[in-house]
């Protein structure tokens, strides 16, 4: 082999050598980006999954509550009903009393004028006005 030979083999073995070196550092860069992604990628889904956590806890609260509301709303109702119903009976009871009275009136009335028309004059019936 003569010296021109030699040289090329050199410059190939160089150039092959510098190709290898750039591939490593490329390897290297890309791995270390990989690397970098693959973290952030788990930092991420740690943080979303702490978030979702936090989110089905508000929703387990939120859905005791509306729970607590629900009963007291029903025993509300079942209250309102009550009172509802005693209202109801009372009013009953007021119109009772006042047909009552109007008997009453009305009877007081005719032994008003009955006393009258008998000439009780000074009696029971003279000092009801």
């Amino acid at each position: 082999m003569g010296l021109a030979s030699k040289e090329k083999a050199t410059f190939s073995m160089v150039g092959l050598g510098i190709a290898v070196v750039i591939m490593s550092l490329l390897t290297v860069v890309y791995y270390t980006n990989a690397a970098n992604v693959q973290n952030k990628a788990n930092n991420d889904i740690a943080e979303l999954q702490a978030q979702n956590t936090n989110l089905q806890n508000d929703v387990t609260l939120r859905n005791s509550q509306i729970s607590s509301l629900n009963a007291q709303v029903s025993s509300l109702n079942g209250q309102l009903a009550t009172l509802t119903a005693q209202k109801e009976d009372l009013a009953r009871q007021v119109d009772s009393l006042s047909r009552i009275v109007n008997d009453l009136g009305y009877q007081l009335s005719l032994m008003k004028t009955a006393a009258s028309q008998n000439g009780a004059g000074g009696g029971i019936f003279a000092r009801i006005q």
